[in-house]
C-alpha cells in the first residue's frame, strides 16, 4: 500500500490534467479487471464481476488533485489561477513543477518580501492573486532595442498558458507508519481502491464497478456523469478527511483520529452535503465489526463535500455510502496519511463488496 501511494501521489493530475494518473492506474489494475475502459470526461472505470447474480455496486475515488494553471506571463515570472479549493494560508514559497508539453521546469510560488513589506501589510494574509511563480531567470543583455517582451523567456521555455503546476513535495515516510506527501486527497483513496481490486477476486454476488473520477476538486464532475452511466443499485465513494487530533481542535470539531482506522461518513456540510440512510450505515458498520475492521464514525465537516453527494443524487437516487481516510493538512501542499488507516480501509471496500447481497 505504501508503494502504490507513493508511486500515485508523485503522479501529476490536476482536474482536467488527468491523462497521466489515469494511464498509471490502468496499468496497475487491467489484469484484474473483466472490463475496463474510459469515458467521455475521462474517467476510468473498471469492471469486476461476481460469481452470481446480485447488486451493481459503484466503488469511486477521484484521481485529480488541487494545483494551478498558467494564465499570464509577466516580466521574468509566471501569473497562476488555482484549481481547486487552495488556502491563501499555506501557499506562498511552496516549491512546484510546472509541466510543459515536453519538459517539467522547476520553481517556487513566491510573493513580495518581508524586507520589502510594510508594518500593514507584513499583518495580512498574501492574496493568491498576488502570488506569482518564479523560475530563476535572469535579465538578459538585449541585442534589439525592440525586444523587450520578458515573457519571450519564459515561451522559450516552452510554457504556455493552461499549463498545470503541481506542488513539488517529496513522499516520506514519519512515524508510526505515517507517510507525508503531496495530492494524498484522492490518491490514498484510488490507492485503497487499486488494492482492493487486486484482492477482491470473483467470489462475491453481482457487479463491482471501480470508478477513478475526474475534477472532483472543481465541482463533482466526473463523478456525475460516470454515475448516470453506470446507473448502479448501491454505491461507496472512499476520499479523504482531516483529523481532529491537532492543537486548537475540539472533540466538538472533530473526533477523528489518525491511525485510528478508515471512517464510516454519515453526513458532511451538515447535511447539505451527504447524508446517508440508516441501511447503509448499517451496511458498512456491520461488515467493519463482522470483519474485525477498526473503523471510526463522523458526523463530517461544516463544509466541503465529496463525489458521494453528487452520486447519491444521480437519476431517480442511489444510495451512497463514504469511507473516509483520516488525513492531517488536507488540501495543503504537505498531507500526512498513515497506512495502516488505507490498509484497513481497502479491506473494508472487499468486504463490503463481498457482503452486499445481505443489505440490497
Amino acid at each position: 500500500m505504501k508503494n502504490i501511494l507513493k508511486e500515485l501521489s508523485g503522479v501529476p493530475g490536476i482536474s482536467g490534467h488527468e491523462d497521466a494518473i489515469r494511464h498509471t492506474i490502468k496499468n496497475k489494475i487491467k489484469k484484474y479487471a473483466d472490463e475496463i475502459h474510459e469515458d467521455k470526461m475521462g474517467n476510468l472505470v473498471a469492471v469486476v464481476k461476481g460469481n452470481k447474480k446480485g447488486p451493481k455496486i459503484l466503488l469511486s475515488a477521484h484521481m485529480d488533485q488541487i494545483g494551478f494553471i498558467v494564465n499570464h506571463m509577466e516580466d521574468k515570472y509566471i501569473k497562476v489561477t488555482p484549481i481547486g479549493g487552495i488556502s491563501e494560508k499555506i501557499t506562498p514559497m511552496t516549491p512546484v513543477k510546472i509541466h510543459t508539453k515536453n519538459k517539467k521546469i522547476d520553481g517556487v510560488i513566491a510573493c513580495k518580501g518581508p524586507f520589502f513589506e510594510e508594518a500593514e501589510e507584513a499583518k495580512k494574509v498574501t492574496k493568491l492573486k498576488e502570488l506569482f511563480i518564479d523560475i530563476g531567470l535572469i535579465d538578459k543583455e538585449k541585442k534589439d532595442k525592440d525586444q523587450d517582451k520578458e515573457k519571450d523567456l519564459l515561451i522559450q521555455q516552452g510554457i504556455e498558458i493552461g499549463d498545470q503546476i503541481t506542488f513539488d513535495v517529496p513522499f516520506v515516510e514519519l512515524q508510526d507508519n505515517s507517510v507525508r506527501g503531496t495530492a494524498f486527497d484522492d490518491r490514498a483513496g484510488c490507492a485503497v481502491l487499486v488494492e482492493a481490486i487486486k484482492n477482491i477476486g470473483n467470489n462475491f454476488a453481482g457487479e463491482a464497478h471501480f470508478l477513478f473520477a475526474t475534477q472532483e476538486e472543481v465541482g463533482l464532475k466526473g463523478s456525475r456523469t460516470a454515475a448516470f452511466r453506470i446507473n448502479p443499485d448501491i454505491a461507496l465513494v472512499v476520499d479523504t478527511t482531516s483529523t481532529g487530533d491537532m492543537p486548537g481542535i475540539t472533540k466538538a470539531d472533530s473526533s477523528t483520529i489518525l491511525g485510528k482506522g478508515p471512517i464510516v461518513t454519515l453526513a458532511d456540510a451538515e447535511g447539505r452535503g451527504l447524508l446517508i440512510r440508516k441501511n447503509i450505515k448499517e451496511w458498512l458498520v456491520d461488515t467493519a465489526k463482522n470483519n474485525k475492521i477498526k473503523h471510526q464514525l463522523e458526523i463530517g465537516l461544516r463544509f466541503g463535500t465529496t463525489d458521494a453527494t453528487i452520486i447519491n443524487m444521480s437519476r431517480e437516487g442511489i444510495p451512497t455510502g463514504l469511507i473516509s481516510l483520516p488525513g492531517r493538512h488536507i488540501h495543503s501542499p504537505t498531507e500526512i496519511a498513515n497506512i495502516d488507516d488505507l490498509v484497513g480501509a481497502a479491506k473494508l471496500v472487499v468486504a463490503s463488496i463481498t457482503s452486499a447481497e445481505k443489505y440490497f
